[in-house]
């Protein structure tokens, strides 16, 4: 509807307007509240090579529409409750709180224990939203590279595919779905450069296209395999999710010098003998 020149409606479309404006700017509520816990481990050789690297704990309300409240929080049992829940800008339905890096789960699991846990999203009012967290669900084997990944990884011509090979995820039988997330950050850029998520619990391979990593690069891989688990709760559009997270990381550098595959190499100097000299081959 258009309320340009309201002085110039019918007295219907006058009332109509006026109503609009005291109504509620954001009609908003709680869509839903989760929390991660995630165990973090570090592979440094080929197989099962792990050392524990950690752990850490994440949690986020989000809201039916963007920028719903003016201030978020949560409080739980642990010591450090109530926490603040900070929106984020790039997705502004997400209020979102996650802790530094913890020595090992047991120091997480005694700051975010068993308990109720109860959401507040706060602008005029204030919507709620909590749960019961009772048990945990993580896979029952760490994920890691099999076979010699690991080492072949290490100065990799960035020009050649590389196929990586997943250890089996033993998801369990209670978690309501299980994924796979694979990624690569690349340390030069400061940002992630291969990102394959959401795979099947049987995923036993995932292929790195040629040219996807830059040669002279250093970087890290992470292997998550991710057990999630809808619980009943009360106070949102739809139930609560709590994950249980396992990860691997292992770092390695490619090869200053990439070189294409002998067959490749073959065909592009085939092709270029073909066609020297015509202008719009270079710009393909």
């Amino acid at each position: 509807m258009n309320y340009t020149n309201p002085l110039r409606s019918s007295g219907l479309a006058v009332t109509i307007f006026a109503t609009a404006m005291v109504a509620p700017v954001n009609a908003a509520s709680i869509s839903f509240v989760d929390q991660f816990k995630n165990v973090s481990n570090l592979q440094t050789g080929n197989g099962n090579t792990l050392t524990g690297n950690g752990a850490f704990y994440s949690a986020d309300l989000n809201s039916t529409v963007p920028n719903a409240y003016t201030s978020a929080n949560f409080v739980y049992p642990g010591p450090g409750s109530p926490a603040t829940l900070t929106v984020v800008p790039t997705s502004p339905t997400d209020y979102h709180f996650q802790t530094p890096s913890f020595a090992n789960k047991a120091a997480m699991d005694t700051a975010f224990p068993f308990g109720t846990y109860t959401f507040h999203g706060i602008n005029v009012g204030t919507d709620t939203a909590s749960y019961s967290y009772t048990a945990d669900d993580y896979a029952q084997a760490n994920p890691f590279l099999t076979d010699t990944d690991f080492s072949s990884l290490q100065g990799m011509n960035a020009s050649h595919a590389f196929t990586f090979h997943l250890s089996p995820f033993v998801t369990g039988s209670t978690a309501s779905s299980s994924f796979i997330f694979l990624t690569i950050f690349d340390f030069n850029l400061g940002t992630f450069v291969f990102n394959d998520g959401f795979l099947a619990a049987s995923t036993t391979t995932v292929v790195l296209p040629a040219n996807t990593l830059a040669p002279g690069h250093s970087f890290v891989y992470e292997l998550d395999y991710s057990n999630r688990d809808i619980i009943t709760g009360t106070g949102g559009v739809f139930s609560p999710q709590l994950g249980f997270d396992i990860r691997t990381d292992g770092t390695f550098s490619t090869s200053a010098i990439a070189t294409p595959e002998p067959a490749t190499a073959a065909a592009g100097l085939i092709g270029l003998a073909l066609i020297a000299g015509l202008a719009y081959v270079r710009r393909r």
